[in-house]
């Protein structure tokens, strides 16, 4: 239903939206140069801004690439890093050199996650790539947060979409918090639900509603959900498995873009939230 809100900010959505989709079809149609690599190279990206699970299903990626032989390398932005702007190198086996500070939060997980190749963060992706392809010599890249990063032609499109995302907010802005509009759906090769543990069959029926008439025909769909292990410190050693934790009382922090999962997931664990930071 239509607030009036909606209705007198939808003209500035419609500009928003139309601002995106010039910018789609200027880089589809060479009009602003795009850059092509002889290795294959996967997106993972999202619609909306942020707290999809991008993070975890680069690490997923990476890993099943390792297991099945290929060295790969994640090409991520490390957002208000020390060299976002620059350029910086991380390897798996060189986990004492990652600095959070230096390289961000995220390339430092993700590097300390692999099992095998690279991750090289930087802003310029295209600049980086070439800078560090013969050092890893990579059999496949991993494009980490890509979907709008069109100066890389890309081999496959992964996107995610947040399963607990409200209907209601599934527009661009002002009015809801997609990055563009759902067409942008048309260059998809694959689209995943995540978090579904955290929404209801019902909600996520209405979104795939929602969004299944702007995809291809041949796009191929799937659903992803978290699965808790237990309570770890800072060793990497577990301290509680999941059975132990109902009932225990509990402080929660975190720096994610959408927390509300978090908790639920907390939550659903048995554990009473006394304090959020």
């Amino acid at each position: 239903m239509l607030t009036l809100k909606m209705i007198l900010l939808r003209p500035i959505g419609k500009l928003y939206d139309l601002v995106y989709r010039i910018r789609r079809f200027a880089y589809k149609y060479n009009l602003l140069p795009n850059y092509s690599f002889q290795v294959p190279v996967v997106s993972v990206g999202n619609l909306s801004f942020g707290g999809t699970g991008k993070t975890p299903t680069t690490i997923w990626m990476a890993n099943t690439f390792v297991e099945e032989g290929l060295v790969p390398l994640v090409l991520t932005r490390g957002y208000k890093s020390q060299v976002e702007k620059s350029s910086g190198i991380l390897n798996c086996n060189e986990r004492l050199k990652s600095n959070p500070a230096k390289f961000g939060d995220e390339p430092t997980l993700i590097a300390k996650c692999l099992r095998g190749g690279s991750v090289v963060v930087g802003a310029n992706r295209v600049r980086n790539l070439r800078k560090y392809f013969f050092e890893v010599l990579p059999d496949i890249v991993i494009l980490d947060d890509g979907f709008q990063h069109l100066k890389m032609r890309r081999n496959f499109n992964l996107v995610l979409v947040d399963s607990t995302i409200p209907l209601e907010e599934i527009h661009v802005p002002p009015i809801g918090k997609l990055r563009e509009g759902p067409s942008s759906l048309k260059d998809a090769d694959a689209v995943v639900y995540s978090k579904v543990d955290l929404s209801t069959p019902e909600h996520i029926q209405s979104i795939q509603d929602r969004l299944r008439p702007f995809m291809g025909a041949d796009v191929l769909t799937g659903k992803m959900k978290y699965t808790t292990l237990g309570l770890f410190n800072f060793r990497e050693v577990m301290v509680h498995s999941c059975d132990e934790l109902d009932g225990m009382e509990c402080l929660i922090a975190s720096a994610i873009a959408n927390p509300k999962g978090f908790r639920s997931q907390v939550e659903n664990l048995g554990m009473k939230v006394a304090r959020e930071v």
